[in-house]
């Protein structure tokens, strides 16, 4: 069994990866759900290249911050101290590339994890082998003419379009495969399709400023005040002196009120910037539990990656899952290598399959061997996402996991279904149904459920069951909206009003 994976690595590798320079990026990202944001500087790099008929592409990015606006000022770089730019984090971005001379097709790739900005360390990648019909964008337009007013307005939610597989296979090989890496001209330039940032820090250290000249000036005007000197008790309660006590009061009180409300930007901020942080940090384990089936230290070099991650992939990819008497083993080539042994199994998937063997569901590697034992939890599908996610159950709710049987999505629904073609599935949970990406965030919610239909998922607003007769039938009615992927409404709400035939027994006299 070794002997023909290692001639299988040989076939692998006999062709050297296609790189090309790419131009720095410079855009403005903004932070979520605000007016604030970074103008930053993005060094990224691309290498392509296929395994087994596949693509195989990988990006990794380094980032530097240039400026800031926030709250409508704008801020040098030099104007902030060094901790707080360390802590300021760039993630969820997600690069375009264009490819070829046509000018309006592109690959998208996730670079992983970015370090701090102005670290000469790359980001933590992970190569990635896209399906041909989600690899070519063929909706560029003029988005690599200029490097910062054509971006994409990264506040917006895009439905991309990508080119079929037949197609993608053809503009993959000329544009990518076949082209002079030499030449250096098969990649023409890069763009930001999507990004955020927690520029918290920033904002912090500029809120801690301003709370300490309130808190200055607050000192000095407690410190001027006077008492009002009076001789006798009629000019005590004079109009000027009640105006001047009631100046004071009233200043005293919107300092007061001034500090309160800095405070306590500040402490709202901090658990904002909390939760953001959480996001980096499910985002940092994701790329670090992606890697680990296939590499277990992360490469200097893009090219290294990709040729490591062929020969990891080499080891499972050819493997074929077959049934014989109702057991479920695995071929390479046409030859056994896991005996049929297996009352339920998955295909491999990041080096690893999911397999049920006396009632049991395990985790095993290409050969045979038991990776982890998992108690209690049971297939509900035996379909892997392109993250690699697949529903389970557990006491009876419903999560995803991955291949090596780790929980990804916590077993939380009441019921869900499997990851489709768009990398949504459906789950519901208490009353109505959502609508979630492969991170488990929360797309779009439906009072009642929701259904797939034209590639918009309709969700069901209203529901009216009106009792018939047997001549008229029971009235169905109520109202429906349609979602895009990305979870944003397309058009309004759609009513409809129907008849459903009853079915009437009648009584013979």
């Amino acid at each position: 069994m070794r002997l023909r994976i290692f001639a299988v690595f040989l076939l692998v590798l006999s062709s050297a990866p296609s790189f090309a320079a790419i131009e720095p990026i410079v855009i403005d990202v903004y932070s979520y759900n605000s007016d604030d944001y970074l103008r930053v500087k993005i060094e990224p790099e691309f290498a392509a290249d296929m395994l087994m008929g596949e693509p195989l592409i990988a990006c990794r990015a380094k980032w530097s911050i240039q400026s800031a606006r926030i709250d409508g000022e704008g801020y040098p770089l030099s104007y902030f101290p060094k901790d707080a730019l360390k802590k300021t984090r760039l993630f969820s971005l997600q690069l375009i590339f264009q490819i070829g001379q046509g000018g309006r097709t592109a690959i998208s790739c996730d670079p992983g994890y970015l370090d701090a900005p102005g670290s000469n360390e790359w980001s933590f990648t992970v190569t990635g082998s896209p399906a041909w019909q989600k690899l070519i964008r063929n909706d560029i337009k003029n988005t690599f003419t200029n490097s910062l007013q054509s971006q994409f307005n990264l506040r917006d939610v895009r439905s991309p379009s990508y080119l079929d597989a037949d197609s993608a296979k053809k503009t993959y090989h000329q544009a990518v495969i076949q082209a002079s890496a030499l030449e250096r001209s098969w990649l023409r330039w890069a763009a930001v399709e999507k990004g955020e940032v927690n520029l918290w820090p920033l904002k912090r250290f500029i809120l801690e400023r301003r709370l300490a000249d309130r808190e200055k000036i607050a000192e000095k005007r407690s410190a001027a005040a006077k008492v009002v000197a009076v001789n006798d008790i009629d000019s005590l309660f004079s109009d000027a002196a009640f105006d001047a006590q009631l100046k004071q009061v009233n200043k005293s009180i919107d300092d007061r009120s001034a500090l309160t409300e800095i405070r306590r930007d500040i402490e709202n901020g901090d658990e904002q910037s909390k939760n953001k942080n959480g996001r980096l940090v499910r985002q940092y384990l994701l790329a670090t539990r992606n890697s680990e089936a296939c590499i277990e230290k992360m490469p200097a070099k893009l090219k290294t990656l990709l040729v490591r991650t062929q020969e990891c992939h080499a080891k499972w990819q050819g493997l074929e899952r077959f049934e014989q008497h109702g057991r479920y083993g695995y071929k390479l080539d046409g030859d056994v290598v896991i005996e049929a042994q297996y009352s339920e199994a998955t295909r491999f998937k990041d080096g690893y399959a999911l397999v049920e063997k006396n009632d049991r569901l395990l985790s095993i590697t290409p050969t045979g061997d038991e990776h982890n034992r998992l108690y209690g939890i049971k297939l509900e599908s035996s379909h892997f996402s392109p993250q690699g996610l697949i529903l389970a159950s557990e006491d009876d709710l419903y999560g995803f996991i991955n291949s090596k049987g780790e929980t990804v999505i916590e077993f939380q629904y009441s019921a869900a279904e499997p990851f489709d073609d768009l990398d949504r599935a459906i789950v519901k949970k208490y009353r109505g149904a959502q609508l979630i990406d492969e991170n488990g965030t929360v797309l779009a919610r439906s009072p009642i459920s929701f259904s797939f239909k034209d590639g918009h998922y309709i969700s069901r607003e209203s529901y009216d069951h009106e009792d018939g007769n047997c001549d008229d039938g029971d009235l169905i009615s109520g109202s429906t909206q349609a979602y895009t992927a990305d979870g944003k409404k397309v058009g309004g709400l759609e009513h409809f009003s129907y008849r459903r035939k009853k079915l009437c027994l009648l009584r013979s006299r």
